[in-house]
């Protein structure tokens, strides 16, 4: 009888534990649902998805993952040995809270970038990144309710009230079960989907929401644990693909919309300076912003007033390091997340740089940010430059950072800039200027730049404070972009000097579902910006270039003005030289793989996991609401054709130059 009661005992005991556990599981997945969804109605209220809903279409997923979390939870608790489990129950409270913070942290990217984690950025060089990411999510948890900070206290009161009943006060009987059910939790929570898809794709939603619902905290454990070696850039499925000529130019001369632009009269190779002025996060529709009357802009309209204007440029990549590096190599990104000046900052594609320094020129980098911020250090290292002036090596004096951990008052780089043009060494300079405002969370230095304080102060929802910060934050950094102006003109270098002024991708507000920030979309607002060239010798009054101009374009118009043959992969055109009209290729991959091209007035974009497709006609529906690639079947499919073959050209141009001598 004994030995039957101690075996009633320990049955009773186990099935209080897959109890405990089946409860724990579904608990956890069920709440992070429902934080998720109440986020996304938050932000999104045309989200008809309900709780109801979303409950039942991952019923499924939930019980599987609660039978997962039992049967573990059953098999430690008879196999734990008494003397492991005084640390096993301290080492699962730790896990637990863990778990819960990055619980927490998934909630937060989603309400951030509108997507899950990206864990293809951890583990590379990627320095400010993690400093600006803290900033942006303790900004961002200025506008969100304490609410968000329930699952972190419900996991945290959890474990450590079941940490102190069950080894305190009940003793270890209970503290195997606790120890079971919390370790399978966290086990599975992680590798089995706590984020498992929750929503189907389209349908029970008023518009398509597509990789929020991903599992990130597995991804991130993966990845943590992966070999980490560089992402290859050959595509080996696709060598019999290669063109005879890979490094030759893509041909993307307009066909429908035909026109040759005649060459620019200006006499080339005098010697100018040549400037890179990166404005981070504008797009070309703010330009003339107005907010009550008060232009937001006002320098770089004047800007535009008297100078080489692009009406139609184009970011191919609507990422900052992929812009940077798509301007000094005239070279389309690689067609995946594989961030070229992360993973191979060695590779033999000649930038423009090497180039000028070549031919005489002295080069510089100045940047509000880090320079180590998404490896740009590590890409530099390659490219003979002669001086990299980051966040790190600015003298802030007179300019407190902003961020002290990772954002400069852009002011602060005005001196160095200066400095640098002034050397009296005869060789002219090369120079890239890359101010981090209005980077998000859209700080700025001073109350005067803070135009919208105001509306501020009222209770407005939270897109529209975060439309409301960023209109003073845009306005800093267009009275940066006129006090670096200013001072070339003080410092009689303006005559001397070209500036490339352009925008290194958009900025979103939810034009579009789901469009905040810059990075996940292809649409106007994250990829048309603003570009003007300046120079006072070269464009006394404003010059309009009503083609479609491309940010690969930028490095051959500027050996163009130097009078210096380009290198023989450069994929862009001169446009201050004879040219066909251009069509832009498109491409972000950010949350889904998405490429695209601009043809005159018409613009294609392509989903490239599920084959969806848009079709626009932006002359007369410049908002790109009116999605007509149904009704246009033959043009869809022409476009198609011609993003998948620029998709192939990209694949079979970093192949050939894998096999370069590196």
């Amino acid at each position: 009888m004994a030995w039957l009661s101690a075996r009633s005992e320990r049955f009773w005991f186990g099935l209080f534990a897959v109890a405990l556990a089946l409860l724990s599981a579904l608990f956890f997945g069920v709440s992070y649902r429902i934080f998720l969804l109440s986020e996304l109605k938050l932000i999104y209220p045309e989200f008809s998805l309900g709780i109801g809903g979303l409950l039942r279409h991952s019923a499924v997923i939930d019980t599987v993952m609660a039978a997962a979390v039992a049967l573990p939870a059953l098999f430690f608790f008879r196999r734990l040995s008494r003397r492991a489990e005084k640390i096993t129950v301290a080492a699962i409270v730790l896990l637990f809270l863990f778990y819960g913070g990055l619980l927490a942290a998934a909630l937060l990217f989603v309400t951030i970038f509108e997507s899950p984690f990206q864990t293809s950025f951890f583990g590379q060089s990627l320095g400010t990144f993690k400093s600006a990411m803290m900033t942006s999510t303790l900004s961002e948890l200025s506008l969100i309710p304490f609410r968000k900070a329930i699952p972190i206290l419900v996991i945290a009161a959890v474990s450590a009230g079941g940490f102190i009943y069950a080894v305190l006060l009940r003793g270890y009987t209970l503290g195997r079960i606790f120890s079971g059910t919390a370790l399978a939790a966290v086990l599975v929570f992680f590798l089995a989907g706590a984020t498992a898809p929750a929503a189907p794709a389209g349908g029970g939603a008023a518009f398509e929401f597509h990789t929020v619902f991903s599992n990130p905290l597995s991804q991130l454990v993966l990845h943590v644990f992966r070999k980490r070696a560089p992402a290859p850039l050959e595509d080996k499925d696709q060598q019999n693909k290669i063109s005879a000529s890979p490094l030759a130019r893509l041909n993307t001369d307009s066909k429908d919309f035909a026109r040759i632009y005649p060459r620019v009269p200006f006499e080339r190779g005098t010697g100018l300076n040549i400037v890179f002025y990166f404005m981070e996060s504008t797009s070309a529709a703010y330009a003339n912003l107005k907010y009550k009357e008060k232009d937001v802009m006002p320098n770089l309209r004047r800007l535009m007033e008297r100078g080489f204007v692009g009406e139609h440029h184009y970011a191919n990549f609507p990422l900052s390091i992929n812009t940077f590096y798509t301007v000094l190599t005239s070279a389309y990104q690689y067609p995946d997340k594989n961030f070229i000046p992360c993973s191979q900052p060695h590779l033999k594609v000649e930038s423009i740089y090497e180039t000028l320094k070549a031919a005489g020129y002295r080069t510089a980098v100045f940047h509000g940010s880090g320079l180590d911020n998404f490896c740009r250090r590590d890409y530099l290292r390659y490219r003979k430059v002669d001086l990299q002036i980051g966040f790190e090596e600015l003298d802030h004096t007179g300019y407190p950072p902003i961020d002290r951990t990772w954002q400069a008052d852009d002011r602060v780089m005005l001196k160095p800039f200066v400095k640098f043009l002034n050397e009296k060494s005869g060789a002219p300079a090369f120079a890239v200027v890359m101010p981090i405002s209005p980077h998000h969370p859209y700080l700025v230095p001073e109350e005067r730049f803070n135009i919208t304080k105001e509306e501020l102060a009222t209770d407005a929802g939270r897109k529209q404070q975060y439309w409301l910060q960023y209109i003073n934050s845009l306005h800093f950094s267009d009275f940066v972009l006129g006090e670096f102006m200013a001072e070339l003109e003080r410092s009689h270098l303006a005559k001397n000097t070209v500036v490339f002024i352009f925008g290194d991708h958009g900025e979103a507000f939810y034009q579009h579902p789901g469009n905040y920030l810059h990075s996940l979309y292809v649409y106007e607002e994250n990829v048309r910006v603003p570009f003007v060239i300046v120079n006072p010798t070269l464009f006394p009054k404003q010059v309009r270039y009503a083609g479609v101009s491309r940010m690969i374009d930028i490095a051959p118009t500027a050996l163009d003005i130097a009078g210096i043959k380009p290198p023989a992969h450069y994929q862009g055109v001169s446009l201050l030289s004879s040219h066909a009209q251009q069509m832009a290729l498109l491409h972000a991959q950010w949350a889904d793989d998405i490429i695209g091209v601009v043809d005159g007035n018409m613009k294609y974009i392509y989903r490239v996991d599920d084959g969806a497709e848009e079709l626009f006609n932006l002359a007369h529906d410049p908002q790109e609401k009116l999605n007509t690639a149904k009704a246009n079947p033959a043009i869809a499919e022409k476009y198609r054709k011609i993003v998948l073959e620029g998709r192939q050209h990209a694949r079979s141009f970093y192949s050939a130059v894998n096999k370069l001598k590196q």
